[in-house]
């Protein structure tokens, strides 16, 4: 069901914008190319959203948004190897809450996760460009650690409920792969503005204290700004007025 969720929201956003912008770029960025060998840093703000055993509105994203996400802040650190793949690593901080009102209960969560993670630029690939043009699409696959620190709530008295994690305040730790896709867009020398979608799935149902139930998972939607070294930008020449290495 979760994997079904990812596609449905995925697949009419990659094909429309995978149309715009191979027709409507192709044309006027044959003889532009882009400098990436660089290091890159980048820091993004959004959202993370529960998706596990307490969750009631995943096929609803409004109320997903409203009711069962958490702000979220994430730095990256990485490099680009050429014009199709990149590599970085992650650390985000956010949180996971839920309110599951069949069984009164209310799931609060802060959330810490890092890892490593590599891009595929599908737009140079697949329009086997030898350049990155200015707007691109990339996919996105990594793995990595999830920390979670529950809070459980009896709502109809608000009070919290007593577990062996709860009164010790400890945290919850488990892998996790993730996978998505990003839309970038170089507006100015060394910046560049991102678009991500990810989908984190953990290897156990701990994250939300519900032992012997379905694993974990979240989405992080984010938006971001990316600064990359180094970066040449453009040498003019009299006769050609293209951009070089």
């Amino acid at each position: 069901m979760k994997n079904k969720l990812f596609i449905s929201l995925l697949l009419p956003i990659f094909v429309l914008a995978f149309f715009v912008n191979t027709y409507g770029q192709h044309s006027l960025k044959k003889d532009r190319y882009r400098n990436e060998t660089a290091w890159f840093v980048d820091v993004n703000a959004g959202i993370t959203s529960y998706i596990g055993d307490w969750a009631r509105y995943n096929f609803d994203p409004i109320y997903k948004i409203r009711e069962e996400s958490k702000a979220a802040f994430s730095i990256n650190v990485g490099k680009s190897l050429n014009r199709i793949f990149t590599a970085r690593v992650y650390f985000t901080m956010g949180g996971l809450k839920a309110y599951n009102n069949p069984l009164s209960i209310q799931y609060d969560a802060k959330l810490y996760n890092y890892g490593a993670q590599a891009t595929l630029n599908f737009s140079s690939w697949i329009g086997k460009l030898n350049y990155v043009p200015d707007f691109y699409i990339y996919g996105i696959a990594g793995a990595g650690m999830a920390i979670s620190k529950p809070l459980l709530y009896h709502i109809p008295t608000d009070s919290l409920i007593q577990t062996t994690t709860t009164q010790a305040n400890a945290s919850i730790s488990t892998l996790e792969v993730n996978t998505g896709l990003g839309f970038s867009y170089h507006f100015y020398d060394n910046f560049d503005a991102y678009i991500e979608l990810l989908y984190h799935h953990s290897f156990s149902d701990e994250l939300d204290l519900k032992i012997d139930g379905k694993n974990d998972a979240f989405f992080h939607t984010l938006i971001g700004l990316k600064y990359r070294f180094a970066y040449k930008g453009y040498n003019f020449n009299s006769v050609f007025n293209r951009r070089r290495r």
